[in-house]
């Protein structure tokens, strides 16, 4: 004999039909910072920079020899890549999920969120790492440690690894003051930083968090970056992104820098769908573009280290 089954053993489980995204970044977030060159064609570009000129010489006779000498300067190199992601669904796939939906948009959908960080990715990398140089553009220059703040800056003199600190933003200014940086000429500063750097900054500096202790400059929000993903604090453009690069361990290089800093070129990524006899007719989505930068001037960009110990 059969076990009798009671009514709730016969309720129906229902299964979704379409596919919904997960937490993510979507969209890119350096290149509006940047400065992009449309007119870039071919696999690389060189771009002429010229010294400052400081010659200036008293004149001593009259009618004298005039003393000629030559400009110097310089080129950086801006070289693209090329970038590419393929996805596949068997010829039976879309049989075999029956009610539910072939996830091809959506599959197209998260590619281009994917592209945007990609391109994210390289922009750091190119910003912060080494450039090429010289008349060949074979001359490598990578970011001198001037240009850097350590994980472990204390403005006494005295050195202990930190997160995020009023003092390494300071010292950062410091540094842009120190190489004549103009800010009305170059445009307001901008610094990528980490949920990590946000708390640190947001326990750490009290006087910056109430108009109490200060008229002149915004208080800290931790909750509009978190919400907005900006802010406007002490004349710095704080940026919040999580593929801000590490150094290894738990250091993070958060780079602070002008809009001119920085020259890329992004294609916008070509999709593609296609049937491929070669595999038993399966439905290929693939993705391509290319994604090219260049740091321009070192002079332009600080990079401040950040320490992430867990439960520092």
């Amino acid at each position: 004999m059969s076990s009798a089954l009671t009514i709730p053993q016969y309720f129906p489980t229902e299964f979704a039909t379409n596919w919904e995204s997960v937490v993510q970044q979507k969209g890119g977030k350096v290149a509006q910072f940047a400065t992009p060159d449309p007119s870039f064609k071919g696999k690389e570009k060189s771009y002429n920079q010229i010294d400052p000129i400081d010659n200036f010489q008293e004149i001593t006779t009259r009618m004298g020899s005039t003393q000629l000498s030559e400009i110097s300067g310089d080129k950086y190199w801006l070289r693209t890549r090329a970038y590419d992601d393929a996805k596949g669904f068997d010829e039976w796939d879309d049989d075999i999920l029956g009610d539910i939906v072939l996830p091809t948009s959506d599959t197209m959908r998260e590619m281009s969120n994917g592209w945007a960080r990609k391109c994210d990715d390289v922009l750091f990398s190119e910003l912060l790492g080494t450039r090429y140089i010289g008349e060949t553009g074979v001359t490598t220059n990578a970011l001198p440690s001037g240009q850097k703040v350590a994980v472990n800056y204390k403005r006494d003199g005295t050195t202990a690894d930190s997160g995020l600190t009023y003092e390494k933003i300071l010292r950062a200014l410091e540094i842009f003051g120190e190489n004549d940086v103009d800010f009305d000429e170059e445009g307001q500063p901008v610094m990528f930083v980490r949920m990590r750097q946000i708390t640190d900054l947001y326990a750490s500096v009290t006087e910056f968090r109430s108009r109490d202790y200060s008229r002149d400059i915004e208080p800290f929000s931790k909750d509009k970056l978190i919400t907005e993903g900006t802010m406007n604090w002490n004349g710095i453009l704080f940026v919040k992104s999580q593929r801000v690069p590490t150094s290894g361990s738990d250091s993070y290089q958060c780079p602070m820098f002008t809009k001119r800093a920085l020259k890329y070129y992004l294609d916008s990524p070509t999709p593609m769908i296609d049937v491929r006899p070669d595999l038993k007719h399966t439905l290929q989505i693939r993705m391509k573009g290319r994604i090219g930068a260049v740091r321009t001037q070192n002079e332009l960009v600080v990079e401040v280290s950040c320490d992430e110990t867990p439960g520092f």
